[in-house]
């Protein structure tokens, strides 16, 4: 025995690879997938394997953070039963007043499904999502061993599990397991969980047995459901919380025996083994450990990268289709009248030049087939009757999108910039907010499955996270503490509002009713310190729809929530599995508006109101404002917010659409707190001039008394000050936007470089006079881009007409 433990010692070196539950398994784990890859660097592993149950959204944060530096191994816990048709079944016989089925189950049992190729992905997804259906989800979702036995026989890995659903608790597991091995033995592996319980000794016995009789391979593993030691008992906490349960509830899970699954030193599996091996005389080897664990990661080549976009195909040449939409739009727009105004014909130029620019940048990036399907999504609404919006977020700084009708939001009359929808030097995927009415935007989401199939259009799942507030309310309710305790949740909601992810202890030595709450019920916030950003719930995004070229099954997996199929992919990575995502939003606003707008039709005629016409500086309207009559307007209610309309109704000059605008970015508790309303109200009664940070961008800020309130302006105030392209000063935007310190700093850096080069007038060879930054690329004629400095150092010419 002491030279097999001399050879297990041996495996240190060589044993790779981590098997690890996520808090995607919801109240199985305690661990985030990116930590669990941090840890796992840590401690060695050279791969980690991921085993959520039913799930497999933990693959991409994994490999986002392993960065190359770990392979990470996509696998899932299989979860089968029984005949899962048999609630359903059952179901429809109650409704149609027939007999129900009596069937006697077995233990339900798993299996870990690892994918080894492309196929095999598709296959898990599919797979994964027989599952959700509704035919066979109950509680949880669930699978027939026939569709487990048919992906296994197309070449993908199967792991008999020795966890507490092993298949080895059932009577039948030898001829389940005799079928499996009939179609492969190379691809089916014996697993031993070498944890230190009678339980799990009698599992790993028959695990070892079954090998041998049906000459598969063994392999070890000790899985990981949190992140250290000290955690077991928090895994404990998450599954209560996350199934709503309290630690004296008679029907709750039992504490687990074995305290000691945690992301842990390699050598820890060595030891148990060895353990398992002298306490139940069961023969080991080391090719236990790192030779079969590096079979199954060399076997499994599949590694999560980002997907090529899927959208529909919208036209033979979607982008000459494009093109002569917009063109046609604009043509009509010029002349027509939107919200009170027409572009005078001195600026059509400037129209004409940026539809131009809009219309380069999509087709070199390939946009024109969404804002094809925006565009006939919106055009349908709008003759289905189903009132839509005039245009929400950056999706209204595109002009071609105004000329198509996607919004009716003129963004060279509101000074809106392109680049802040679509950076062309940054290929991420547009992404339109789209509001339509309540009542009636179910009506354009059952146009999008009309039009696109069932098979190729769904939501996305929404994962709901414990924050500060609400990781002590649930701790909490685990821990009987009473009520009127509670109180202490809402001072924590005030102090993280602004999205501050601050943590619990050091938000103890700012607020003093936290440190009481944390001396009388410590117990209760340790676990709130450390359940604070673990996933609570899933649920259905608000708005967010995807629609697809390919089956969407063949790159996710399909759950139903609410009745609805959703992605199971987090919302932020559906880009990055080439699922481009429109957010149809349901907006009440535009009910109101439209239930007026009938009223008004009803009583005077039809046509009477055309919302879409209606001027933003109507006079009647801003004295309104002005008197702070806005009860019932959205944003505008409440009594602070109409005091505020009253004082800048006094002011010198008189309330305008854009006072309106300036107001509601500015009634928020950053710019309160940072005394930006003080300084915009103050400016507006007369009480000082206007200050802008720099003169260079006092007409950037003149519309908002100096101060910079809008992401836009931020943009512009880069280009101006510093010389950025508008696409690198959407990257300014974004950084602060998301408060990204590290990018922040070095952006910082490079903006001072450039800000002290600062600006160079040239005169050209027609004798005009151009503006150029010292650091601005500027295309050359040789197609080189260089900075101006480089330009004078190689003699270079310039590319004027870019």
């Amino acid at each position: 025995m002491a030279s097999l433990m001399m050879e297990l010692a041996n495996e240190v070196r060589k044993m790779q690879a981590l098997l690890a539950r996520t808090d995607f398994s919801l109240g199985e784990s305690t661990i985030k997938a990116t930590n669990a890859v941090k840890f796992a660097k840590e401690k060695g592993y050279r791969a980690i394997i991921s085993a959520d149950t039913m799930n497999i959204s933990s693959v991409i944060p994994m490999q986002l953070e392993a960065s190359g530096e770990l392979d990470v191994v996509l696998g899932v816990r299989l979860y089968i039963v029984d005949n899962p048709f048999l609630e359903a079944d059952n179901k429809a016989r109650k409704d149609a007043s027939e007999p129900v089925l009596d069937y006697k189950r077995d233990f339900g049992y798993s299996f870990v499904a690892m994918v080894k190729n492309e196929a095999g992905f598709t296959d898990i997804c599919e797979l994964c999502s027989l599952g959700y259906m509704r035919n066979q989800f109950y509680k949880i979702p669930r699978l027939d061993i026939e569709q487990v036995v048919a992906t296994y026989s197309k070449g993908n890995i199967l792991l008999m599990t020795a966890d507490f659903d092993s298949i080895f608790r059932r009577r039948d597991y030898q001829s389940i397991i005799g079928r499996l091995a009939d179609i492969s033995r190379d691809d089916l592996y014996a697993a031993i969980y070498p944890m230190a319980s009678p339980y799990f000794d009698q599992i790993n016995i028959k695990s070892s047995h079954v090998a041998e009789a049906f000459s598969l391979k063994r392999v070890a593993f000790y899985p990981a459901y949190y992140e250290s030691l000290e955690d077991a008992d928090l895994k404990d906490v998450a599954y209560q919380v996350c199934n709503n349960v309290k630690s004296d509830q008679v029907h709750r899970m039992r504490t687990p025996f074995v305290r000691d699954n945690a992301i842990v030193d390699r050598v820890h599996l060595l030891k148990n083994l060895k353990s398992f091996s002298d306490r139940m005389s069961v023969s080991v080897s080391p090719e236990m450990v790192s030779t079969m664990q590096d079979e199954i990661v060399n076997k499994c080549k599949w590694r999560w990268q980002k997907m090529s976009v899927v959208l529909p195909k919208m036209a033979d040449d979607e982008a000459a289709t494009l093109h002569t939409m917009a063109t046609v739009g604009l043509r009509n727009k010029l002349t027509g009248t939107s919200f009170g105004h027409t572009p005078s014909k001195a600026g059509w130029q400037t129209y004409i030049d940026r539809l131009k620019y809009e219309l380069a940048v999509l087709t070199k990036l390939g946009f024109c087939g969404y804002f094809l399907m925006v565009s006939d999504l919106m055009q349908y609404s709008r003759k289905a009757k189903i009132p839509v919006g005039a245009g929400r977020g950056s999706v209204g700084g595109s002009l071609v999108a105004w000329c198509v009708g996607i919004t009716d939001v003129d963004p060279i009359r509101h000074g809106l910039l392109f680049e802040r929808f679509i950076n062309p030097e940054r290929l991420d995927l547009p992404d339109a907010d789209l509001d339509f009415s309540q009542s009636k935007r179910h009506l354009a989401i059952q146009y999008l499955y009309d039009k696109y199939g069932e098979d190729y259009v769904a939501g996305i799942v929404n994962y709901s996270y414990l924050g500060a507030a609400s990781s002590i309310r649930d701790s909490a309710r685990i821990f009987n503490v009473p009520a009127t305790d509670l109180a202490v949740s809402k001072d924590v909601g005030w102090a993280t509002k602004e999205g501050d992810d601050i943590p619990l202890e050091e938000l103890r030595e700012e607020l003093a009713s936290l440190d009481k709450y944390a001396e009388k019920h410590p117990q209760a916030f340790a676990a709130a310190c450390k359940l604070k950003n673990m996933m609570r719930s899933y649920g259905r995004h608000a708005a967010g729809m995807i629609v697809s070229s390919v089956p969407i099954s063949k790159r996710a997996v399909i759950e139903l929530r609410g009745g609805e199929r959703v992605i199971n992919w987090d919302k932020r990575h559906c880009e990055d599995m080439g699922l481009i995502k429109l957010d149809v939003l349901g907006l009440a606003t535009l009910d109101l508006l439209q239930y007026a707008v009938d009223y008004i039709e009803e009583r005077h005629g039809a046509g009477v109101v055309k919302l879409d016409e209606v001027s933003l500086n109507d006079p009647k309207v801003m004295a309104n404002f002005a008197d702070g009559r806005t009860k019932g307007v959205f944003q505008l209610e409440s009594a602070p917010m109409r005091k505020l309309l009253k004082d800048l109704g006094s002011g010198l000059d008189p309330i305008t659409f854009e006072t309106i605008v300036a107001t509601t970015a500015l009634f928020r508790p950053g710019p309160i707190q940072s005394g930006m309303l003080d300084s915009f109200v103050d400016v507006a009664k007369g009480y000082h001039a206007p200050t802008p940070l720099h003169p260079s961008i006092e007409e950037v800020t003149k519309e908002t008394n100096g101060v910079v309130i809008y992401q836009e302006q931020i943009m512009k105030s880069a280009q101006l000050l510093a010389g950025f392209s508008l696409a690198e000063a959407d990257g300014v935007r974004s950084a602060i936007g998301k408060k990204n310190m590290d990018k922040m700093r070095k952006i910082g850096i490079d903006f001072l470089e450039r800000a002290q080069a600062g600006w160079v007038t040239v005169e050209l060879e027609d004798g005009s006079m151009k503006k150029f930054h010292k650091k601005e690329k500027l295309l050359c004629t040789d197609g080189i881009v260089r900075t101006y400095d480089e330009i004078i150092r190689e003699d270079a010419d310039i590319e004027i007409g870019m």
